[in-house]
């Protein structure tokens, strides 16, 4: 798909060479064509005229999934797995994220554990967590474990989370 989807080194797995993980295109009001990429936590925009692509590094949230433009041509995408919505403004170069409510974690667990972008449907069958209701937790097949009411709490997790995250990265090299 071009540079803006390569990274220059070898993928993580010798079977995959997905580094952003396209997923949703939708054509904008002014002809361009938008896809959220997943994996890569960014848009990106084609525009037909130039044949050049641009990519939006998305600030926060995990996993772009699907996009829809309004009227005023903003694009408004699921974040899976995080129980929030993101927009993104072309026009002003802004954008932020909206929590979706639910009172329960029941409710929040149908959406983002659950629902059509819910973990269970994003992963290929191999790498699909299965939920352990009993345990009120997922488990993924290499054994990493996530408790889902952390997910309906993201917020107030967030900054620990990404603390964990970057500790694994540097004990991994």
């Amino acid at each position: 798909m071009g540079t803006p989807f390569a990274t220059g080194r070898p993928p993580d797995n010798p079977a995959s060479n997905a580094h952003v993980g396209p997923h949703s295109l939708q054509v904008a009001p002014d002809g361009a064509v938008w896809i959220t990429l997943a994996l890569g936590n960014q848009l990106a925009r084609f525009d037909p005229a130039t044949e050049q692509w641009s990519t939006v590094a998305l600030a926060h949230g995990y996993y772009p999934h699907t996009l829809r433009f309004d009227a005023r041509g903003r694009i408004w995408y699921t974040i899976a797995g995080s129980n929030h919505l993101g927009m993104w403004d072309p026009a002003t170069g802004t954008g932020r994220e909206l929590r979706l409510p639910s009172r329960t974690l029941g409710q929040a667990r149908s959406v983002m554990i659950e629902g059509l972008s819910g973990l269970l449907s994003i992963h290929p069958a191999h790498e699909r967590p299965r939920l352990e209701i009993s345990r009120s937790q997922l488990v993924w097949p290499n054994g990493a474990d996530f408790d889902p009411a952390t997910l309906h709490d993201w917020p107030r997790f967030a900054a620990a989370l990404e603390a964990q995250a970057k500790n694994w990265h540097l004990a991994s090299a």
